[in-house]
């Protein structure tokens, strides 16, 4: 113990006395317990062997029990020897790390296994070969384990540092394909020499199968690419004719609309979305320059609403509603008793064009 951090706090005759009781107290109650325990299940003396065999102190081997795991006392001294860094260099804890993460991913304790070699890599050693190794390594468990692109980036590394380590570079073109990154996959297989080619050949025989697999997600890729920019380009096109219908209107909208950068402009700006409908709505020009709205009038009376969608900017609003009425009365519904008629929409939209007409730049209403 340090002095000049803790210090010893004596105690009194008294203090000591209780403290002594209390010990002597808790070990009667210990024993006392212990002859009372009765054991549930006879010896065995095989079991008992295999569980002094599992510990440390009499291990011959690094086994794991039946679920493939190691016991905590095992774990405990697999942490302890890794604290040696002053009796160890970098490179020489780096192999152990590596050794017991292969004995993990033998195991199919690949998170183990993911553990060990990170700790291996994080050791910075100065061996560019076993640097790529723990890589590698580190790779296939996390391809195990489903994080491929975590799986690809270890193989990035791991070719950073050997070139020729052609486990890595299969490894990572086999992670390219699950990615569907197929010219990704082709400019990784390309840059191999072809003498490596012809090893991996005769080592692997699935290069071939993977650039053909890689070619075929190239050719895909760039079709997709093709529709997304042909998709684009009309989308901006429909974008531009629609705000240039709007700024002939002189139609404002709240929030502001800029009209001048529909690279910037989203549909959801002018998109209508209720509860009731199961699809937005929106205006939208046609091919001879005709805006077409949806209209939403509201019944005060009954607070219900109707939604009329496509109605052309030239239809008269006795066209647009002299339809909704008609059914409305037809349906004889008891739920719809407004006054609402014809002639007095007329005559609140008339009082709105002149509300409007006092304010400049508003010629959008809403009814």
């Amino acid at each position: 113990m340090n002095s000049s951090e803790e210090s010893v706090t004596s105690m009194n005759d008294s203090e000591q006395s209780k403290l002594t009781t209390e010990v002597e107290d808790d070990w009667d109650y210990i024993f006392d317990n212990l002859a009372k325990q009765e054991r549930k299940e006879p010896f065995d003396y095989d079991e008992w062997c295999k569980e002094i065999d599992q510990h440390p102190a009499f291990m011959t081997s690094l086994q794991p029990d039946k679920n493939g795991e190691f016991s905590e006392a095992v774990q405990a001294l697999q942490a302890l020897k890794y604290e040696l860094g002053d009796m160890e260099d970098r490179q020489a804890a780096a192999e152990k790390h590596k050794i017991d993460g292969n004995k993990h991913f033998e195991y199919k304790k690949y998170h183990w296994a993911i553990n060990r070699y990170t700790d291996g890599i994080n050791q910075r050693c100065a061996d560019r070969s076993l640097n790529s190794i723990l890589y590698a390594n580190r790779a296939a468990a996390q391809n195990h384990i489903g994080n491929i692109g975590s799986a690809f980036r270890d193989c990035f590394f791991a070719r950073k540092f050997d070139p020729g380590n052609t486990k890595a570079i299969i490894r990572g073109a086999e992670c390219l394909v699950a990615l569907g990154r197929g010219r990704q996959c082709v400019d990784w297989l390309k840059g191999v020499e072809g003498h490596h080619r012809k090893d991996w050949k005769s080592k692997y025989e699935c290069i071939d199968e993977l650039l053909e697999k890689a070619l075929k997600l190239a050719t895909v890729e760039e079709r997709d690419e093709r529709r997304r920019r042909q998709d684009a380009a009309k989308d901006l096109r429909a974008k531009q004719r629609l705000l240039l219908a709007f700024r002939e209107r002189n139609i404002n909208f709240q929030p502001v609309i800029s009209f001048d950068n529909p690279e910037l402009f989203e549909w959801s700006q002018i998109e209508v979305q209720l509860a009731f409908l199961k699809k937005s709505e929106k205006v939208y020009v046609d091919d001879c320059g005709i805006l077409h709205w949806p209209i939403l009038a509201q019944y005060p009376e009954t607070g219900k609403v109707d939604l009329i969608t496509d109605c052309s900017e030239e239809s008269l609003v006795d066209d647009i509603f002299s339809g909704v009425f008609e059914q409305k009365t037809s349906s004889g519904s008891s739920d719809f008793m407004f006054k609402s008629t014809l002639k007095n929409m007329q005559k609140q939209i008339l009082q709105k064009l002149k509300a409007a007409s006092t304010k400049p730049n508003k010629s959008f209403i809403a009814l």
